[in-house]
């Protein structure tokens, strides 16, 4: 007769198991993003290859000093702890609980005649078998959440670096700039004294002696705007790197000639699997995929396999007594049935949430090759550009040296050289420019690129 009870016991239970798992929600099928080229060290972050895109040693001194001091580049890293401490959760689960318990065991009777009628001391454990994989799952989703968040500290780097870099590139711009406006200052002091000395010979009107210096002081202005914008730059400079104000010391020119992309040849978007918010989203995708997994399988039944031992005694007197310790084990097996519709609705979140993070990953990807894309034409145009400049430049600078010569001895009148000397320092301040805009634009590609090497 006890064999019939447990084999009917038996039977009812696998009926219900077998009815929960018919009407619980199809398997949906988890998609498991995994870019190529998917880098395996995390420790190896985005400025590591720096040295082979710019050979400038001042600008990665800077970095590596912003690297080491950046204040938002601290607070993120606090990020990887935070998750970290997730995924060490998550394996957590795997392991059995332990807990210790002691008190009494009151008795029925009312308030005033309370005395107990036991006293107890007791650990007890609990073990949850992952025999469907749910806790897998859960553990998954939290070591990708991780690595997203590990991608995430790496876009900080990356983006540090790119805002280190077109500041130091706009302070060698600066620095050219100061450059051509004190050379010019210095040719129009030569010929505003010429003028002057034309007028005392009469060859010369005061209006002439006035349009030179007018001329002159306006380079002057020009160069202690130039000036200002150096201490801004410095100081914005100095902020990302935290520390205090400082003049800060930049080669004479910039070094983008040695970027080791083939422009003209175009990048492969293979590169585009190492950018860090690619890969985050990746990532972010890969754990709403589990996470979707993980709320299918608790519709399953859960296996947990309770134990405790202790002592039970009548009063505090008998509790140590060898007579007096108790153990037990329990199976325990869970099945959810009716909970509210909780474990359905929360599936519908999970599926909706992979959706999203599908479609993060889609946009994330056609992003940084539209980016791309746009660095490269740009920097085609930019190199055009200045290989025009750079002609017009040779031009005028021949033209400002004749002006000279033929003013000295009267072939030309002062609004020519005036107009010879203005023109050459607006083209050849256009071509540095032009240069710095190209050097800015190395520096997005740099980033667009994920901060890596082709």
């Amino acid at each position: 007769m006890k064999n019939i009870k447990t084999y009917l016991l038996y039977s009812l239970l696998m009926a219900t198991i077998a009815f929960n798992a018919c009407t619980a929600p199809k398997r949906t099928i988890a998609s498991r993003i995994r870019p190529s080229q998917y880098r395996s060290n995390f420790n190896n972050d985005s400025t590591e290859y720096w040295s082979l895109i710019f050979k400038d040693q001042k600008l990665k001194q800077l970095i590596d000093t912003a690297l080491a001091n950046n204040v938002d580049l601290k607070n993120a890293l606090e990020q990887i702890e935070v998750a970290n401490a997730y995924y060490q959760m998550s394996k957590g689960a795997f392991y059995p609980t332990l807990q210790a318990n002691a008190g009494v065991i009151p008795s029925n009777q009312s308030f005033k005649d309370y005395s107990p009628i036991g006293t107890y001391a007791n650990f007890t454990s609990s073990w949850e078998l992952d025999i469907w994989g749910k806790l897998k799952e859960r553990k998954a989703s939290a070591k990708a959440r991780m690595l997203a968040t590990s991608e995430g500290i790496r876009l900080v780097k990356t983006t540090l670096a790119s805002e280190i870099a077109k500041a130091y590139f706009e302070l060698q711009l600066y620095d050219q700039e100061l450059e051509i406006m004190e050379r010019n200052i210095r040719l129009q002091t030569i010929a505003f004294e010429m003028v002057k000395v034309q007028k005392m010979a009469g060859r010369a009107t005061n209006l002439a002696v006035l349009q030179f210096e007018a001329q002159r002081l306006n380079s002057q202005t020009q160069l202690h705007k130039i000036k200002r914008q150096i201490i801004t730059t410095e100081s914005f400079l100095n902020l990302l790197l935290n520390r205090s104000p400082r003049t800060i010391a930049v080669e004479k020119r910039p070094s983008t000639s040695d970027v080791l992309f083939n422009i003209e040849q175009g990048i492969s978007t293979d590169l585009l699997t190492n950018r860090p918010d690619i890969l985050a989203a990746a990532l972010q995708a890969q754990a709403a995929g589990f996470d979707v997994e993980a709320a299918r399988k608790a519709f399953y039944p859960s296996l947990v396999i309770s134990a405790n031992v202790g002592l039970l005694a009548s009063s505090p007197d008998l509790l140590f007594n060898a007579a007096s310790l108790t153990w037990g084990v329990i199976n325990n097996l869970t099945l959810p049935i009716f909970q509210n519709r909780q474990l359905t609705f929360n599936l519908k979140i999970k599926e909706a949430e992979r959706k999203q993070a599908l479609l993060n990953y889609q946009f994330a990807y056609m992003k940084g090759v539209s980016e791309v894309q746009c660095c490269i034409s740009k920097i085609k145009s930019l190199n055009s550009e200045i290989e025009m400049l750079e002609n017009e430049v040779k031009v005028l600078e021949s033209a400002e040296a004749n002006s000279h010569d033929l003013f000295a001895y009267g072939y030309a009148n002062y609004l020519e050289v005036i107009n010879a000397q203005k023109n050459i320092r607006d083209a050849e301040i256009e071509l540095i420019r032009t240069k710095n805009e190209r050097s800015q634009r190395f520096v997005d590609l740099y980033r667009s690129l994920g901060g890596t090497r082709q």
